[in-house]
This record gives C-alpha cells, sequence and structure tokens, in this order.
C-alpha cells in the first residue's frame, strides 16, 4: 500500500504527491491518519489517502 497526498479541493491543475511506499495496510492508514493530523484540516491544499501499490499517482500537465 502507498500513502498519497491528493489535492484537498478536487482541482485538476494540482499533481498527486507519492508520500510512501511498500507499507503493510495498516501501517499506511496510521501514516495517513498521521499525517492528516499533522499538516490537514478543512482548509488545507492536500489531503492523505491510502491507495493500492499499483495505483498510478494523478499528474497534471498543461
Amino acid at each position: 500500500m502507498q500513502v498519497i497526498a491528493i489535492d484537498n479541493f478536487g482541482r485538476d491543475n494540482v499533481s498527486d504527491r507519492v508520500v510512501s511506499t511498500d507499507l503493510s495496510q495498516a501501517a499506511a492508514e496510521e501514516k495517513a491518519q498521521q499525517m492528516n493530523t499533522l499538516h490537514g484540516g478543512p482548509t488545507s491544499a492536500r489531503y492523505y489517502v491510502v491507495k493500492p501499490d499499483d495505483y498510478v499517482p494523478y499528474v497534471w500537465e498543461p
């Protein structure tokens, strides 16, 4: 599993960022929760989610 930082507002012009890879399900969920607690909130630019290892992060290309 991997932890991905996605745009908190769903904008198309913001690429995903890979935060951590090769984690167990429990470790990835814990890391995402910690990141959201430390850096998250309703007005933060990023939201941290758990995705499978084969997930391809979104990349905005103008």
